[in-house]
């Protein structure tokens, strides 16, 4: 068990760093490991996860209204061809 607090305070307080290092560590050094914050690490991903479905959605929509004015320019196509051959 002290081993897995060692481990998970090498992870939290100094990233992937070398396991050797946090199992020689005594306990007395964990009472100087703060873990990191991970509210604003949340707050970003949120706020990228909405960026990235709002971004989605945009591009839904302009596809959609892209695929609408083709179909609007081959209206004008054919109504175009027609009125050329009535002349």
């Amino acid at each position: 068990m002290l081993l897995l607090v060692f481990i998970e305070c090498e992870w939290c307080c100094f990233g992937f760093g070398d396991v050797r290092a946090a199992i020689a560590r005594s306990p007395s050094d964990l009472l100087h490991c703060a873990p990191v914050p991970t509210p604003p690490v949340a707050m970003q991903l949120e706020q990228e996860r909405a960026r990235s479905r709002q971004l989605q959605e945009d591009y839904a929509y302009n596809l959609a209204l892209l695929e609408e004015k083709e179909r609007e320019l081959r209206r004008y196509d054919v109504a175009y061809a027609e009125a050329r051959q009535v002349r």
